[in-house]
């Protein structure tokens, strides 16, 4: 109750002064409204025709502060005439000058990605850790087929170069949006080596190929799909 009567009292004291109080500050206590789902608040930094759909929004009040979900100290402010853009690589908030003040132009996707966004965290962890397993699987066949090859006693320099990269591939890394991103980068490497290193089975009653061929095939099916939804889930 203490917080939101905080808020509140922030919200009265932006609007009870003039447009001294910069765009920056009035998306930093939008945010904070809306992550602690304070409609009152928030619809009061609203522009007039946003404080409707501020206060029927229905978002769940968030367990961790939006100072850390939102980064909210990194944010930067872009002001042209009556218009101003506020953001980071987290948000991106409109607003507008209206009367003596700076005021949220508050869409519905402006509130769903503060209202939602702890959810929408899970869920990418989740896609991630589904699409991390899929890699996995990939990687395990393919060190499987390089390694009948290699007793076979055929290593051509594609198979060598897959060895490589298979060798230089691991998991064991803090996952962050850099390391995910040169993961996947990694990732590709592999696919489009593994595309060009394999070597259709010629005698099928006694080579093994087909049978990596066929477990990598299905492998990269089910890796397009859980990228698909991994991706989508990555841009809300």
């Amino acid at each position: 109750m203490k917080k939101v009567l905080l808020l509140a009292g922030i919200a009265i004291t932006i609007y009870s002064c003039n447009s001294s109080i910069p765009p920056k500050q009035v998306a930093q206590e939008f945010i904070k409204a809306v992550a602690s789902n304070d409609n009152t608040t928030a619809a009061s930094l609203a522009t007039d025709d946003t404080k409707a759909t501020v206060s029927s929004n229905k978002s769940p009040q968030a367990q961790v502060p939006a100072e850390d979900q939102f980064d909210l100290g990194t944010l930067t402010e872009t002001i042209n005439g009556n218009g101003a853009v506020v953001n980071n690589k987290i948000v991106s908030v409109s607003l507008k000058k209206e009367g003596e003040g700076w005021r949220v132009s508050a869409t519905p996707e402006l509130l769903s990605i503060i209202g939602n966004r702890q959810a929408n965290l899970a869920a990418a962890k989740q896609k991630w850790e589904a699409l991390l397993k899929e890699y996995e699987s990939r990687l395990q066949v393919a060190k499987s087929y390089v390694q009948y090859k290699k007793d076979a006693g055929i290593l051509s320099p594609q198979l060598q170069k897959l060895d490589e990269v298979i060798n230089s591939l691991t998991t064991k890394t803090a996952w962050n949006k850099e390391t995910i991103a040169l993961y996947r980068q990694k990732q590709n490497q592999l696919a489009d080596l593994i595309d060009r290193s394999l070597e259709p089975s010629y005698a099928a009653n006694s080579d093994l190929s087909m049978n990596y061929i066929i477990q990598l095939s299905n492998v990269k099916d089910r890796i397009k799909v859980a990228e698909g939804e991994y991706q989508t889930i990555v841009q809300k």
